[in-house]
């Protein structure tokens, strides 16, 4: 299960015999984070991995929507392979989508959420396909995969289950 602001009580409770997987994000907004949001995160790190969580789900990005490599890097030192990282639909926001999925993928996601930049994952499916296949040529898809998010229904899961590589859906 996913939740934003989880306590960690509710975490700790939980007995949760699925993956755990927890959104790191301390407010609303755009996802471009001070230097003291980026200490929060980095604190919440630690507090998540204590109450060992399988997954932590965080994006960030740089004033020109790129993905904010410096912080990504902070955030990867930090969860030091503990445990596994989804960069989230910050993506949906680069100018630069492909190259910025590649950087994560080779710096330490093992999944991207993305609606392939649109409003829903089915307007997105071309865009998320050319990150499948990009993951896919580049020999990545056993690293990393894409996780098609946004309006996802019983009606076209099937469907977005079908792209290349792709094993989850959200």
């Amino acid at each position: 299960f996913g939740l934003v602001k989880a306590s960690l009580g509710h975490i700790q409770k939980s007995g949760a015999q699925i993956e755990t997987a927890i959104l790191l994000r301390p407010r609303a907004g755009d996802f471009t984070y001070s230097d003291e949001e980026m200490e929060t995160i980095l604190a919440d790190v630690e507090a998540m991995i204590s109450c060992h969580v399988d997954r932590l789900v965080f994006g960030c990005l740089d004033t020109d929507n790129r993905l904010d490599k410096v912080r990504w890097r902070q955030f990867q030192k930090a969860v030091c392979g503990r445990c596994a990282i989804t960069f989230h639909r910050a993506i949906d926001l680069s100018p630069c989508p492909l190259e910025d999925v590649m950087f994560a993928a080779t710096n330490g996601a093992s999944r991207i959420l993305t609606s392939g930049q649109q409003l829903t994952a089915m307007h997105g499916q071309g865009l998320l396909t050319c990150m499948c296949e990009m993951l896919l040529s580049a020999s990545l898809q056993h690293n990393c995969t894409i996780m098609p998010g946004a309006g996802v229904s019983a009606s076209n899961a099937k469907m977005l289950s079908s792209l290349p590589g792709v094993q989850w859906i959200h």
